[in-house]
């Protein structure tokens, strides 16, 4: 081993040079000698022989490698890796997670305005510019449940079709609550025309005439119970604004108490008279 600093041969083993003192595996460590003769592209221990110049070295045994999986669906893999060069298959976007409240973190029901627990809007976190916490604002996830009611617009499926008791027989008051003004005016118009009518001729006596105009009266009263039972839902719905479908189903529950009692009294009255 040659001495950096004096040049003295000194043994492999020796740590200091015996001439200078100069310390030799120091030195020997930080500057190595690299051999002029060694060849380019020498592959690494356990890579085989020699590569062409600019080729990869061959893996060595046992190193993890990407594999590229088969484009063609299989049980493994339904939609199929794509090759290079090949097109994506579509995207399939998860099962929908259950509803949930992003307020409260209550469960919810796809017919669902609101939410029940804390009333806040589907689909609407709390303002967090509001020092109240009282207003909301839209986020993504899943779209907000559009809430038509008292917009004359397209009504659920879950309000069509059911009887609605409250505005067959109680429809004076039902109209009034639920804004179904033309029906109120029809109910005015039948009013004045017993007042004008059929007051006068029971005042005179004329009992025949009373008779018809009773007759033509309950005709009118009967088409009337019968539109409004059909269709008393989606004028509710399209006429008075709910906050939710929920609080809609609860409204007409209450109306239709009401319009069961008044529906009994009319027909007990119905067979007095035919009695």
């Amino acid at each position: 081993m040659l001495c950096p600093k004096c040049n003295r041969t000194n043994a492999d083993t020796a740590h200091f040079c015996t001439t200078c003192g100069q310390p030799l595996q120091a030195s020997a460590a930080s500057s190595p000698t690299i051999p002029a003769n060694l060849p380019q592209n020498t592959p690494p221990p356990g890579h085989g022989p020699q590569q062409p110049y600019g080729a990869p070295y061959p893996p060595v045994a046992g190193t993890p490698q990407p594999v590229h999986a088969p484009s063609a669906q299989t049980p493994d893999n339904p939609y199929g890796a794509p090759q290079p060069g090949s097109v994506m298959p579509p995207y399939a976007p998860p099962a929908p997670a259950a509803l949930q409240c992003r307020v409260c973190g209550g469960a919810l029901t796809p017919r669902d305005y609101q939410c029940p627990r804390c009333s806040a809007p589907v689909g609407t976190v709390v303002n967090p510019n509001d020092p109240t916490a009282s207003s909301y604002f839209p986020v993504g996830g899943y779209a907000q449940i559009e809430n038509t009611s008292g917009q004359k617009g397209p009504v659920p499926q879950e309000v069509q079709g059911s009887w609605n008791w409250g505005a067959a027989f109680v429809g004076l008051f039902w109209t009034i609550a639920h804004k179904v003004w033309w029906m109120l005016g029809i109910y005015i118009a039948l009013l004045a025309v017993d007042f004008a009518i059929v007051l006068p001729a029971l005042l005179s006596g004329d009992m025949r005439a009373v008779a018809v105009l009773q007759g033509v009266s309950f005709i009118i009263n009967l088409v009337m119970i019968i539109y409004l039972g059909k269709n008393g839902n989606r004028l509710a719905w399209q006429n008075r604004r709910f906050e939710s479908l929920q609080q809609f189903v609860e409204v007409q529950g209450r109306w239709r108490s009401w319009g069961i009692v008044f529906a009994i009294f009319w027909v007990i009255g119905i067979v007095r008279t035919f009695a």
